[in-house]
C-alpha cells in the first residue's frame, strides 16, 4: 500500500472534494474530518497508516481519534468564542482608529481573489458566534486559519492575511 492516493489529493482544488475522497480511500462512512485530512496531507506516515487501516476498524478508530490530530485543526474550528470576539473587537478598534476607511475596489478584489483561491476559505462552522457575524456579510465563508469572516476582513485596510498572502496591513489616507 502506498500513499499515492493521498498525494493525488493535493491536486484537487475543492477542499470538500479532498475530504470526501480521503474518506473514500480510508473506508470512512463520509468525508474525513478536516484535521485528519490536513494531517494526512502533511504527515506521510500518518497518511500511510490511515490507508493501511482501511480494513481494521480498531486501528482506523485510533487514528481518527488520535489527540495529535488537534494540532491540525484551524482557528475557526477550535477557537473559543471569547477569543474570536476579542480578535474581532481589536480589529474593529484598529479600523476605527484609521477612520473606518475601506480598501479601494482594485485592492479589495486582489485580496478577495487570493481568498477565493485559498483552501483555508471554508463555510462558517455551525457556531453561535458565526451565526451573528455572518448575517452582516454577503459571503459568509470564514478563513479557517484565523477565524475571520473573510469577505469583511479583506475590505479592511488595517487587517492582513494570517498566512501572509496579502501585502502587510497598511493604513490608507
Amino acid at each position: 500500500m502506498t500513499t499515492s492516493g493521498i498525494e493525488e489529493l493535493g491536486w484537487l482544488e475543492d477542499w470538500d472534494e479532498v475530504r470526501a475522497r480521503l474518506g473514500e480511500l480510508a473506508g470512512l462512512d463520509g468525508p474525513a474530518p478536516a484535521a485528519v485530512t490536513r494531517r494526512a496531507l502533511e504527515d506521510r506516515a500518518f497518511g500511510f497508516y490511515l490507508l493501511f487501516a482501511r480494513e481494521s476498524p480498531t486501528l482506523k478508530k485510533a487514528l481518527l481519534e488520535d489527540p495529535r490530530n488537534a494540532a491540525y485543526e484551524r482557528a475557526a474550528e477550535k477557537a473559543p468564542t471569547t477569543s474570536l470576539l476579542g480578535t474581532a473587537a481589536k480589529a474593529f478598534a484598529r479600523w476605527g482608529a484609521a477612520g473606518f476607511k475601506r480598501l479601494d475596489a482594485a485592492a479589495y478584489d486582489a485580496r478577495w481573489r487570493t481568498c477565493l483561491a485559498c483552501p483555508e476559505l471554508v463555510e462558517a462552522p455551525d457556531r453561535l458566534v458565526y451565526n451573528g457575524l455572518t448575517i452582516l456579510a454577503d459571503d459568509s465563508r470564514v478563513c479557517s486559519a484565523c477565524g475571520c469572516v473573510a469577505a469583511k476582513k479583506a475590505a479592511v485596510p488595517t487587517e492582513g492575511c494570517p498566512l501572509g498572502k496579502w501585502p502587510h496591513p497598511e493604513q490608507r489616507d
